[in-house]
């Protein structure tokens, strides 16, 4: 893993979710606010959603934001 590399806490991802989701930031506003890049929050808020299939009907699946916690450093606000 890069050195510079920052890990951030599932409540920092749900937060940032929060912003854009129930406060209606845009992703480009709530990464700001939260520090981190446009394209972290990005694929933070489509691992939200879930995988939307071929017919482009939404699939539900557990999110991987849940599956992201481990033993690992990471970065709070």
């Amino acid at each position: 893993m890069n050195p510079s590399t920052i890990r951030y806490d599932l409540a920092t991802k749900a937060y940032a979710i929060e912003l854009i989701v129930y406060h209606r930031h845009t992703i480009a506003e709530a990464a700001s606010i939260i520090g981190c890049k446009i394209n972290t929050l990005s694929k933070w808020y489509s691992d939200y959603l879930g995988y939307r299939g071929d017919d482009k009907g939404l699939l539900v699946l557990g999110s991987k934001i849940n599956e992201m916690s481990d033993n690992r450093e990471y970065h709070s606000i």
